[in-house]
């Protein structure tokens, strides 16, 4: 009985210091970065002395601690690894004392890698030119940093065995920080620019439409006079209607919401907030979009979707068109270019002749 309990507690602590390792590598972030953390807006001139043309003034995103934890000092390398689209780099840290020594802690931050010199405690031998010389093309023309993901991974191993995982001599830390520069927001439906003067309307609970690439979006709409131009004086009025924490470019316009009243004005926007270095909050805005609700037809379900879908369009027979829907006719089947489509793939079309995909230059009723 005492042998088995003598075995059993040998094979737990095997397998408690099985994965036991000398060093014990940490990325920090330095704020405002986190790990993870996407950025809309990234200008590297956001810090003072940062010169594209010198490694050594870029922005400090980490710092990388290697602690040794062991009662030694054992011999090591250390791989840094950072990918970039599809663009690897990497540098090798051979330490050129033996630090740390246990209990000792060194600190280096992602400018220490990449400058031209060595470090006091490291010989760094990098290979990021192919990485820094893209990237600094694309700053020097857009002034702020690439879109990307950027990942970076650190790891110590026993020297001459860099990358086996079997010879490693810490753990792996890795950190991503992504960003991603915001697209403008553009409004497909309901509604005409400012400029265009109001589109009509039949559905009091429009579908509010929108493209753009950022992931929470605040829909604003303002009751408005029907020759109303200036977008300023609009907007420094209070919402008839404001809805917060919008994640798609969609929204229906709710039951709960204050009716949308026929033979009234409506301007609506979009507008999200933009998450960037300063502590600042940036917000990019939509133009305005203005529509009608028209007076109401005795409009079957499908004859209201073509009718606002055809409001929407810029063709010359616009106008007699809905006038035979508003006098009852109902729709039977729809075609683009001779290929028969469903009422609800209109949305779709609109957002393409919107867009430039597709443009429309009449519509013929048989």
């Amino acid at each position: 009985m005492k042998k088995s309990i003598f075995v059993l507690f040998i094979f737990i602590c095997g397998s408690l210091f099985s994965d036991f390792y000398p060093y014990k590598l940490d990325f920090a972030m330095q704020p405002p970065f986190s790990n993870n953390a996407t950025f809309n807006i990234f200008q590297p001139s956001f810090f003072e002395d940062y010169d594209p043309q010198s490694a050594s003034t870029q922005p400090i995103l980490f710092t990388v601690s290697i602690q040794n934890v062991a009662t030694e000092f054992q011999d090591y390398e250390i791989l840094f690894n950072m990918r970039w689209r599809d663009l690897y780099a990497d540098a090798i840290l051979t330490p050129t004392t033996q630090e740390p020594v246990p209990g000792q802690i060194i600190r280096l931050t992602n400018r220490d890698i990449l400058t031209d010199s060595n470090s006091a405690s490291y010989e760094i031998d990098k290979n990021f030119d192919d990485v820094l010389k893209e990237m600094e093309d694309i700053i020097q023309e857009t002034g702020h940093m690439p879109d990307g993901s950027y990942f970076f991974s650190i790891q110590a191993f026993e020297p001459g065995h860099l990358g086996e995982e079997e010879r490693a001599l810490s753990n792996i830390e890795t950190l991503t920080i992504n960003v991603n520069s915001p697209t403008p927001i553009s409004l497909i439906t309901p509604g005409n620019s400012v400029d265009m003067g109001p589109a009509k309307i039949q559905d009091t609970q429009p579908s509010f439409v929108w493209v753009s690439n950022l992931s929470q979006y605040r829909l604003k709409i303002y009751e408005t006079e029907l020759t109303a131009t200036n977008e300023a004086e609009i907007v420094a009025t209070e919402p008839y209607f404001e809805e917060s924490n919008i994640t798609g470019t969609s929204y229906l316009y709710p039951d709960s919401a204050p009716k949308l009243q026929p033979g009234y004005t409506y301007a609506w926007q979009v507008e999200a907030p933009l998450s960037t270095l300063g502590s600042n909050t940036e917000t990019l805005k939509s133009e305005l979009y203005v529509f009608t609700i028209a007076s109401n037809y005795d409009l079957t379900p499908q004859a209201m979707q073509l009718y606002n879908f055809i409001e929407q369009l810029d063709i010359a027979n616009k106008d007699q068109v809905l006038q035979l829907l508003q006098r009852g006719y109902e729709p039977g089947k729809i075609s683009l270019n001779g290929k028969e489509v469903a009422i609800s793939e209109l949305r779709q079309i609109l957002q393409k002749t919107q867009t430039g995909q597709i443009k429309i230059k009449n519509v013929t009723v048989e």
